[in-house]
């Protein structure tokens, strides 16, 4: 997924992304991604974890310029039940 926070973005513009439903699990499980946070207009990314039935739990979250690189994630996002897990991305 990509989105762009300079123009012609605005402040408060968000991208959602969601999977489809995993099986729930007592062994851990991980999602990794990749992301490149550049730049003064830079917002937040945060990782969620939405269990079948109940409130979704924020799992990680990063904000701000991080540098001109791609850097790796590692997110521990293992549930009891059925799940998905949301990313969301705010301008």
């Amino acid at each position: 997924m990509f989105i762009e926070s300079s123009a012609p973005r605005s402040p408060g513009d968000n991208a959602i992304l969601q999977s489809a439903t995993f099986s729930g699990s007592s062994s851990p499980l991980c999602l990794q991604f990749y992301y490149n946070m550049y730049g003064s207009s830079i917002g937040s990314l945060r990782v969620w974890a939405l269990p079948q039935g109940g409130n979704s739990v924020k799992v990680w979250e990063l904000s701000g310029n991080q540098g001109l690189q791609w850097s790796q994630a590692t997110v521990n996002v293992g549930q009891a039940t059925q799940f998905q897990v949301c990313c969301t991305i705010d301008v």
